[in-house]
């Protein structure tokens, strides 16, 4: 395993945030997704109202995603219907063959392709957490 891979791995600001991001997803919560660079840029537009309603929405209610893993949400989301199901029902994880594909068709390559593959699992791992708790409910 490659060094700085790990050491670039543990500066991210929590890997449970790519977890909640999928637990919440699957309905494990009540949230919406926001991308802070999109707050960024309509504050650089001049448009703070909009900027400020987008951020101010029921705070509890907004998940954040960290501008660093808002490719590895969007893979996600675009693969979300790519779930291995096993033969007598229940969900196994996402196909990661999919999500390689996905990512070599976006240009992305090498330790990115692997650091988002793996933020990518996270995220599956919380919605299939969702899903488990819902089920025993």
């Amino acid at each position: 395993m490659d060094c700085n891979w790990k050491l670039r791995r543990t500066r991210k600001p929590a890997l449970g945030k790519l977890i909640d991001s999928g637990y919440l997803w699957a309905g494990g919560g009540d949230a919406n997704v926001v991308d802070f660079e999109i707050i960024r840029e309509l504050r650089e537009l001049g448009l703070h109202e909009q900027a400020d309603a987008l951020s101010g929405e029921s705070q509890q209610n907004i998940h954040h995603v960290w501008p660093e893993n808002w490719q590895a949400w969007e893979c996600f989301y675009v693969l979300s219907d790519q779930w291995i199901i096993a033969p007598m029902g229940g969900v196994i994880g996402l196909n990661g063959v999919a999500i390689m594909q996905y990512l070599g068709m976006s240009g992305v390559v090498g330790n990115d392709a692997m650091n988002i593959y793996s933020d990518v699992r996270l995220i599956a791992s919380g919605a299939i957490k969702a899903w488990r708790e819902n089920a025993k409910a």
